[in-house]
Parts: C-alpha cells; structure tokens; sequence
C-alpha cells in the first residue's frame, strides 16, 4: 500500500475532511500504516508531504483539499459528507487546545534558515541579540534573522552591470521577527515589532509557528499588512515542506541607512554586512559564513521526537 492509498483508505471511510496528521493517527489505530510498503525515517512527515503535493498540484483524482483551513485538510472529492461537515473542517483539530509550545523561539531558527534558503533562494544569519553593545540595544530594533539574496545567475553578464549602473539592487536584504504563535493576543505587539526592526531592509516578515486560523484575526492581519508592507510566513514543525508565505512582503526601492548603521552594533548583524560585501565583489558566494542547513528528517526530529 503507498501513502496516497493509505491516506485514500482513511478519508474514505471518515465522516468528516481530515488534516495529514488526522489520517496518520487514525491509519495507526486501525492498523493501516503496517500495510504501507515503505515508512523511511518520518513517514507522517511523508504522508504530509505526499498529500499536499499530488492534490496542489490537482494530480489526484480521488483526494482533493479542502479550501481556506489550517491546517489544510483533505476529503474524497464527491463524496457526500454531513452538512455540517465544512464548518467542522474549518475549526482546529479536536485535541487542538490552548497549551504550552514543548519548543523555544530560538528552536524555530534552523526551520525558518531552511526556508530562507529552500523558498526564498537566499542566505540567512541568525542574530544573537546578546551581541549587541548595551549602548545600542533596544529590544524592537533587533530583527530574530536577517537575509540575503543574490542575482547570482547574472553576476558576470552585461544586463547585470547595466541594472546596477541604472540602480537596481547588488542584493536584497530580507528581515525577520520570529514568534512562536500568533494570535489576538500579541498580534499587535509582534506586528510592529516587525516594522520597527525591518525598516532597513528591502523585504520584512513577520513568521510563526501557530497562527490563529480566526477569520476576523486574518482579517487584520490583512490590513495591518497592506498598510505597513510587513508579510507573514508561517512555519510547519510537523512538515517543513508545508512552511509557506501566507501573506507577500512589499519591496522596498530604499533602505533605512541610519537604521542599518545603528545595527551594526551588533557584532552579528556587521558580520553579516561585511559578508555579503565580500560575496558581491568576489562574485562568490561563502555558504558556511551563514546559518548552516539543516536536513529535512533533523528539523521533524526537533520538532517531533
């Protein structure tokens, strides 16, 4: 049995659309997963990963997604399901309560340097605000992480001189404030935490793990992002394959100068400018001056163990 069967076989004979992780709890406990003819080392991560990229991708016949939930949820495309079926499909999991994260913020570095650099195509360092002269140390001006993307496939052409010449950007910058959740809560706080710290850079996000899936919640988060240019990422402990950009970032044509300088009090955020200077005129990029990569099966493990 393969993982879309498997997971075809559960929606099937459940009452209601179900989440990835759902399906796999529930293949357990009716046995199903022994049935499978591989697991490799995270097989719910591969389920997850499987669903998700055969019905985006409208490749499956039988399984389709459910639209506008977190997490996402899959049915049986036809199927007749209670009536109240669709609004249950849009509440969190049932065992989805309040509780205490088990992880730091800090453990979300590595996931969030992954997607940087798997999604974003740039290069991430992590800034330790413990670096930072006292003089110059303010908890809102320090972003979590910092990025940066190169035009790397041109460096060495002439449309790449001419952009340059005419004012296109060397490389981008991208800045990051990091939460472990997000809701009504410290919406507000974390939001403009965000623009605070990210006026230097071209692009400025604000990222979580758990985001409220409220729908007047996402509506001001809406706003609030059209307003100020911030976006959203949200990451996924359990599939980091399905870490997305909920909401896109403005780009900035300029950047905060001042602000920049005012940064580089911190010993990471200047090594980190220094570095990029470096690969600019070297036309080289150094991958291990930033933040290391982690594998896929060691960021589930973190996250999962």
């Amino acid at each position: 049995m393969t993982f879309l069967e498997l997971a075809q076989k559960v929606l099937e004979e459940a009452e209601y659309p179900l989440s990835s992780s759902q399906i796999w709890k529930i293949a357990e406990e009716n046995g199903y997963t022994s049935l499978l003819d591989s697991q490799g080392k995270t097989p719910a991560s591969t389920l997850a990963s499987q669903l998700y990229t055969r019905t985006k991708l409208r490749n499956h016949d039988r399984i389709g997604i459910v639209n506008d939930t977190r997490p996402v949820r899959f049915c049986i495309v036809g199927k007749e399901y209670p009536y109240d079926a669709w609004d249950y499909s849009k509440k969190g999991d049932p065992d989805d309560v309040e509780k205490e994260l088990s992880y730091k913020e800090s453990d979300l570095h590595p996931l969030l340097a992954w997607f940087i650099r798997t999604k974003l195509i740039a290069y991430p360092k992590t800034i330790n605000h413990s670096k930072s002269k006292k003089s110059s140390y303010r908890q809102w001006e320090h972003p979590d992480m910092v990025a940066c993307g190169f035009p790397e496939g041109v460096w060495k052409t002439k449309a790449y001189e001419v952009s340059i010449r005419l004012g296109g950007h060397a490389v981008e910058y991208y800045s990051f404030e990091i939460k472990k959740s997000l809701s009504f809560s410290n919406l507000r706080e974390s939001f403009f935490q965000a623009v605070s710290n990210s006026s230097w850079a071209h692009h400025g996000y604000l990222v979580a793990a758990e985001i409220s899936n409220d729908i007047e919640f996402e509506k001001e988060v809406s706003r609030l992002s059209n307003s100020f240019g911030i976006g959203l990422i949200r990451l996924d402990t359990k599939v980091p394959e399905l870490s997305e950009v909920l909401l896109d970032a403005d780009i900035k044509d300029e950047t905060d100068l001042a602000m920049m300088s005012k940064l580089c009090g911190n010993l990471d955020f200047n090594d980190f400018l220094e570095q990029t200077m470096k690969d600019l005129d070297q036309k080289d990029i150094r991958e291990d001056r930033y933040d290391k990569l982690w594998e896929i099966e060691d960021l589930v493990k973190k996250f999962n163990s």
